[in-house]
């Protein structure tokens, strides 16, 4: 009874599931013993009277209906440990029943002198308890209905006697063997049932360590946005002397350090916060119909002077009324954060365009293609991991938070798409931004096959 009903609550939900992968045995296992006892039956009337093998198959369908029934509520309830550990002295009974019937064959059936009828009924058992074992042996008390199958041979034995005798050691020796045969797929089930609920405890407190992180996140980036933008404003009234003349330069300086400094640290909270939100998947799509071209136009003109700076002509391409069905809000940081990326890394003199294509499996895409310094092979994935960046020069002189690319690619795959790159190291990078083809409302211009 310790074993039904154990009072951790650990071994309560192993014994439940336990019970639970034995009752879906039992049930793959029913259509074969319904096959089989249908065959004997039939077999039977070979030997015995009709009256006899009716009442046989009538007790034995009676205890497989029954067994089936228990395995379903069992499994019905695999959600609860309680109801299970409460249904499971049912499903012992009905799986012994059947046992019982089946075991009773031999005694029904018995024919004084027929060598086939004996050695057919002493395989129907021999073959019974081993297949039962099989099925029984994650659940222990289950087991007892391999005892019962051996314990008929035995009770066969001992009433036929002579040169039957020697079939009781050999039912025993039989018992033996499928009790160690169980204890090891016993062991086995138990085993793999423990590391399923490690694995489920552990799922549930990463999923609890992930809204922790999420909650702390979204709070210190209220607690933080508040002062930092005091920081920021004040550092520009500062450096643009709005109240009068700054005494010294070099405070002057200070000032510009504080503010650049400042926006890089709003930066790199909001970029923080949106990649929890996605990650936890609390980003809700807000979809409208809008000019792709227009987006790029919109992050063409917010980089224009950093690209002039650096000596770097952006190309706009994307064919003129291009109508997708998407997040602008979310495609427009996309763009930026591409853009900017392409920028950052081109050499005085380069060059960043966008276009559209199609790729060979059919899915809509904007490629952005710069002449810069490319990425290494080995650090093209990396580049899509939160704070990870390529290992090249001019990315060691850029002081960049490492979350663009991966706050791109979760919200493409929001939308059913994608990000990926394709690069040479020292002639440039190519990134392809997918969408679903049913995205695009419109376009205009010829789409290329992307090579």
């Amino acid at each position: 009874m310790a074993h039904l009903d154990p009072a951790d609550p650990a071994e309560r939900r192993l014994r439940a599931d336990q019970a639970v992968m034995t009752a879906r045995n039992v049930l793959a296992a029913s259509p074969g013993v319904l096959f089989i006892a249908l065959i004997l039956g039939a077999g039977a009337l070979i030997w015995t009277d009709l009256l006899t093998v009716a009442l046989w198959l009538t007790a034995m369908l009676g205890a497989l209906a029954w067994t089936v029934v228990a395995a379903r509520r069992i499994r019905a309830a695999a959600g609860s440990a309680d109801r299970v550990l409460v249904k499971a002295p049912w499903f012992i009974a009905a799986i012994s029943l059947r046992a019982t019937c089946l075991a009773s064959i031999p005694m029904v059936m018995w024919v004084d002198g027929s060598a086939d009828n004996h050695i057919i009924l002493i395989a129907v058992l021999v073959s019974s308890a081993a297949v039962n074992t099989v099925v029984t042996a994650p659940f222990r008390p289950a087991l007892i209905s391999t005892a019962i199958y051996c314990l008929g041979g035995v009770a066969l034995c001992a009433t036929q006697g002579g040169a039957y005798l020697i079939g009781i050691p050999l039912f025993l020796a039989l018992g033996f063997m499928m009790k160690g045969l169980s204890d090891n797929v016993f062991g086995i089930a138990a085993a793999m049932l423990k590391l399923r609920q490690s694995e489920t405890e552990l799922i549930d407190k990463l999923h609890a360590a992930n809204r922790t992180k999420s909650e702390f996140l979204a709070n210190m980036s209220h607690e933080l946005r508040t002062p930092l933008n005091a920081v920021i404003g004040f550092s520009d009234v500062m450096r643009q002397q709005l109240l009068g003349p700054v005494g010294s330069k070099t405070y002057l300086s200070y000032a510009e350090d504080i503010h650049v400094s400042g926006n890089h640290l709003l930066t790199l909270i909001n970029q923080i916060l949106d990649l929890s939100k996605l990650e936890a998947g609390k980003v809700e799509l807000n979809e409208s119909e809008f000019c792709l071209r227009e987006v790029v136009d919109d992050a063409q003109r917010i980089i224009a002077l950093r690209a002039e700076d650096g000596g770097v002509t952006l190309v706009n391409e994307v064919p003129r009324e291009t109508i997708l069905r998407a997040d602008v809000t979310a495609l427009r940081q996309v763009a930026l954060n591409v853009a900017m990326n392409a920028v950052k890394f081109t050499a005085p003199g380069g060059h960043v365009s966008a276009t559209t294509a199609l790729l060979p499996d059919g899915r809509y895409c904007v490629k952005v293609t710069d002449t810069g310094c490319g990425i290494r092979a080995e650090d093209i994935e990396r580049v899509f991991e939160p704070f990870g960046q390529g290992r090249h020069d001019i990315a060691a002189k850029e002081n960049g938070t490492g979350l663009g690319l991966p706050i791109v690619r979760s919200l493409m795959r929001a939308h059913g798409g994608d990000a990926f790159i394709e690069s040479t190291l020292g002639e440039g990078t190519t990134v392809f931004l997918t969408l679903p083809t049913e995205r695009v409302v419109k376009f205009s211009g010829r789409l290329m096959i992307a090579a």
